[in-house]
This record gives C-alpha cells, sequence and structure tokens, in this order.
C-alpha cells in the first residue's frame, strides 16, 4: 500500500484542520474527508473508503465509541485510531474492546501521531504512554538500545495483526516503528 487514506472525525473544526494539516505533511499519508460527528464519519467511511479512521472519544450524535465498533463491524473496515483528551482507564478500555487499534491523547507530539497511524494501519496497537502503563506491567529490563536509549515519550504496546492476546504481544517502549513484534523482544 502505497498511501494510507485517513477520514478524521472530530467535532472541533480547528482540530479537524490541525490533524489535516499535520496528517498532510506525511508523503504516505492523505486525508481524504472529515466529519463533525459519528453518523457523519460512518457516512463517510462509506464513500471514501478510508483505511484509517482517526476519531475523538466525545462528540455530539454518535460518539467515538459507536462510531468504532460500527466501523469495526463493517466487511471491510478501517483500522480505527481513538485521539482525544480524555485520559481515563474506562475509556482506553472501552475504545479498545470496541475495535480501536489506538489510544492516543490529544497532546501527543506530532510525530507520535504520524507513527500511530502508521502502526495502526499494520495491524499494531498504539496506546498514550499513561494508558499504556495502566493496562500493561512495565517492561522488563533488556540489553542497551543498538542505537541509543529509545525516547520514552510515548508507549507502544505491539501485537501481531493476526492475534492480539496477550501472550503473543510484544511490549515496546519508544517511538512507533516499523520492526516487527518478534524484533522487540
Amino acid at each position: 500500500m502505497d498511501v494510507i487514506r485517513v477520514l478524521v472525525a472530530d467535532d472541533e473544526p480547528l482540530v479537524r484542520f490541525g490533524l489535516r494539516a499535520l496528517l498532510d505533511t506525511a508523503d504516505d499519508i492523505t486525508v481524504v474527508g472529515e466529519a463533525r460527528d459519528g453518523a457523519e464519519a460512518l457516512a463517510r467511511t462509506h464513500e471514501l473508503a478510508p483505511h484509517v479512521v482517526v476519531t475523538d472519544l466525545r462528540m455530539p450524535g454518535m460518539d467515538g465509541l459507536t462510531l468504532t465498533q460500527q466501523l469495526t463491524a463493517l466487511p471491510n473496515p478501517p483500522k480505527v485510531l481513538v485521539l482525544t483528551t480524555f485520559d481515563t482507564s474506562d475509556g482506553v478500555r472501552k475504545a479498545m474492546q470496541a475495535g480501536a487499534g489506538g489510544y492516543l491523547l490529544k497532546d501527543a507530539p506530532p510525530e507520535q501521531v504520524l507513527g500511530a497511524v502508521r502502526l495502526v494501519m499494520e495491524g499494531g496497537i498504539v496506546l498514550a504512554p499513561a494508558s499504556a502503563a495502566r493496562r500493561s506491567p512495565p517492561p522488563r529490563p533488556r540489553a542497551a538500545h543498538p542505537r541509543g536509549s529509545p525516547s520514552n515519550s510515548a508507549a507502544v504496546w505491539r501485537a501481531s495483526a493476526s492475534s492480539r492476546r496477550r501472550s503473543s504481544s510484544t511490549w515496546h517502549r519508544g517511538t512507533p516503528t516499523r520492526r516487527s513484534p518478534s524484533a522487540c523482544t
């Protein structure tokens, strides 16, 4: 796949504008549409066939959780990345149970958002640092990183695309990478 097609769903026009501006800076990502709420996002998904939907949790009308459930029930569902201001255990749990591939906070650095879109597209799971710390035990100590210490600006819990079972998942701290899950152990 050459270009990742993204639909942005958020009730705040400035947030949609900013996300479009950010995502369109990447050569491998293009924003194909925007939506003000979940119902509009669902309709635009049928119309535009995005690969990834970046959605807020709280929107008027159909919220992001309901949208995520409906999107993941489609025959060829897009991947879903939740981008929100609400960092609650309940929100993370519900979003992941609904089928979201990632949960980031709106204060995430731009490069983390770009990396999260790519990683979710590949079938990985991305969680905001505090959210990841609540979901999983801390990572095991490991040998020194070959290129120095990885950044602690993001916590990424990687799982194979074929299985999200804890026994086959891998924890990796740092910026999302394209390494295979087995390379992170």
